[in-house]
């Protein structure tokens, strides 16, 4: 598959692309030659980037699912995210050029990549047509991610597992009928708060007979929120 194929396959998914806003979808094809753009599949469980490798491309997701994580000083391996199909990846690395990956990445199924090589956006010299756009673009990416991760340092920063447990669901998008989705499995949820699996799975289970929390599967309604 090339990349016009991709655009025409995964349109839906690289209009979600939030590096692309402002810019005509009729200009995409020009504007990921400018960007190098490559496409690369992933089998199940391959190693995209290893710890300490350099990191020259962002990532973007056009299918599949992919695990950010890193490893502790006893070389235990802690999941940090999840990403799903519409998730750009590794763009402050790739935007650095020079810096090694503090992370690692592995698809967690079979998987498709849309590579994007920012350092054009770093060279005012070799400016192209929406340019300034993708830069703006990028600056905005950048400080969501900060909030973010502020936002899990104040999640860290509690003692007790209820309540990391209820400030990260806070932190959730909610839908209109009040539920959250868990991007995570339990497991990989525990690693996320830094808490053993089965206390975690305990205070869910707490939570639920307390009517604290409503749980159906990986929907959850937090009934502490409510107005």
């Amino acid at each position: 598959m090339d990349i016009q194929e991709a655009l025409g396959q995964y349109i839906g998914v690289i209009r979600k692309c939030r590096l692309f806003t402002g810019i005509p979808e009729e200009l995409y094809p020009e504007t990921l030659r400018s960007l190098q753009a490559k496409l690369r599949p992933y089998g199940k469980g391959e190693i995209i980037r290893v710890l300490g490798d350099d990191f020259p491309y962002a990532y973007y997701l056009l299918r599949g699912e992919v695990e950010l994580s890193f490893f502790n000083r006893a070389y235990n391996q802690i999941n940090i995210n999840r990403f799903l199909p519409g998730s750009l990846m590794g763009e402050a690395l790739a935007f650095l050029r020079n810096a090694n990956s503090p992370v690692q990445l592995t698809a967690v199924e079979e998987s498709l990549m849309l590579l994007l090589d920012l350092s054009p956006l770093s060279r005012a010299s070799d400016g192209f047509e929406y340019g300034h756009t993708l830069t703006v673009n990028l600056a905005r990416l950048l400080a969501g991610k900060n909030v973010f991760l502020n936002s899990r340092l104040h999640i860290l920063a509690q003692k007790g597992v209820r309540d990391r447990i209820l400030m990260y669901l806070s932190s959730l998008p909610k839908r209109s009928d009040g539920y959250v989705t868990l991007p995570f499995t339990k497991t990989a949820l525990a690693e996320f708060l830094c808490v053993n699996r089965s206390a975690l799975s305990r205070e869910f289970t707490k939570m639920a007979e307390e009517g604290i929390l409503e749980i159906e599967g990986r929907r959850v309604k937090p009934r502490f929120c409510e107005s």
